[in-house]
């Protein structure tokens, strides 16, 4: 987070906007899963023959499929299910797309002036700084703090709020489910982090 306040630090105000923008899109985008997932699970209390959760939208959809005849109800609860799932899909990959451009927009700008200082000061033979680091500040440490850093920042943004709103869904079915997919999705992601960080620290120490 750190990196990220200082990456924030450097933009203008209307590229500070911009990136809220998007940011604040990722967030609304878990809204199509959670509709997803209140169409798929209507589609299997239908198919299972049990109760399904009389809301406006569940409502509106069954008065839908009885005025047009459809017979089989969960099918279409199936496919609107899929089609929020493919809509909330090609957003993200939209949302990231425009995360990515932003960033290299950025990151061009930063290292452009960085180049123009390094070119206007005055470097002595005594100097500490080698040409290496030079080029280390002009490429790569520009390109992770202003085009990496609002991609990482997008990603972990969109996957909290998917959390929150499936947790908060979860939480108005059954509290027991909610708790034993905590415990799942912890465990599951314990082991993966331990697992991939060992392996990365054995690899960077290589």
């Amino acid at each position: 987070m750190r990196l990220t306040w200082r990456s924030f630090q450097f933009l203008t105000a209307r590229q500070k906007i911009e990136l809220s923008t998007y940011l604040m899109f990722k967030v609304g985008t878990a809204a199509f899963d959670i509709l997803g997932l209140v169409l798929l699970s209507t589609s299997m209390s239908l198919l299972a023959s049990t109760s399904v959760d009389h809301s406006a939208m569940v409502k509106s959809v069954l008065d839908w499929c009885g005025n047009l005849g459809f017979g089989n109800t969960y099918a279409v609860f199936a496919l609107l299910a899929t089609g929020f799932f493919l809509l909330k899909s090609i957003i993200a990959i939209w949302l990231n797309n425009r995360i990515a451009i932003f960033g290299a927009r950025v990151e061009a700008e930063q290292a452009s002036k960085l180049f123009a200082n390094f070119s206007n000061t005055e470097i002595g033979a005594a100097s500490a700084e080698t040409q290496s680091s030079y080029q280390f500040a002009v490429g790569r440490s520009a390109h992770v703090l202003f085009a990496q850093v609002p991609v990482v920042l997008g990603t972990i943004v969109g996957e909290i709020a998917l959390a929150l709103a499936i947790g908060i869904y979860l939480s108005t079915l059954n509290v027991f489910l909610l708790c034993f997919s905590l415990l799942f999705l912890g465990l599951v992601g314990y082991l993966n982090f331990s697992i991939v960080s060992k392996g990365v620290v054995k690899n960077n120490q290589r």
